[in-house]
């Protein structure tokens, strides 16, 4: 919640419009079709049979609701089913960016690869840029996962730097900024060319 917060301030400094903020529950069992077909059912949504298609389904739901914001009910299905939760949501046009803030405490609290990968995956799908960061005292970094899935990410996102970083990635530059050692720059090149 704090490095959510941080970051929501340095990018509307930085002049974003903060249209969503959105909390997944990690929690929330993406594995059971019977749970996922029922979030989608309260939703409005009629749920596939394969239960694949189903969890993709609900993943291009949540990333509809983010981007999009044209369906209310199923904003407030995923919250009743325990998807998701709007704290901060605004009437706007669609979503160009979209800031995934991450890193877990525990190795049991690793999502990356069971939330973050089908949620990219289906940004992908609608053309929304992505940047992953996490807090530079995450005890379990999400960035290796978030780097197979080709976006960009900063791993110290609770300093100034990196929150500078993230701005610029937002603005298209493609790397793995930070000090762990997964990063491979410190310095956006945009702020190392002046």
């Amino acid at each position: 919640d704090d490095l959510s917060g941080s970051v929501t301030h340095a990018v509307e400094l930085a002049g974003a419009h903060i249209t969503n903020v959105v909390d997944l529950n990690r929690e929330f069992p993406f594995d059971d079709p019977i749970k996922v077909s029922q979030a989608l059912q309260s939703c409005g949504i009629v749920p596939p049979s394969d239960s694949q298609q189903a969890i993709s389904k609900l993943f291009a739901t949540v990333v509809e609701s983010v981007c999009e914001g044209q369906n209310p009910s199923a904003k407030a299905g995923l919250r009743e089913a325990g998807v998701a939760t709007f704290t901060r949501s605004a009437n706007f046009t669609r979503a160009r960016l979209v800031v995934l803030v991450g890193g877990a405490s525990s190795p049991a609290g690793n999502t990356s690869g069971s939330v973050d990968a089908p949620l990219v995956s289906a940004l992908d799908d609608v053309g929304v840029r992505v940047v992953a960061c996490e807090g530079s005292q995450a005890v379990v970094s999400y960035v290796p996962a978030w780097s197979k899935m080709g976006i960009a990410t900063v791993d110290n996102a609770d300093s100034p730097m990196g929150q500078l970083a993230l701005i610029c990635a937002l603005n298209g530059e493609n790397a793995r900024f930070g000090v762990k050692e997964t990063a491979d720059r410190l310095i956006p090149r945009a702020l190392d060319a002046r």
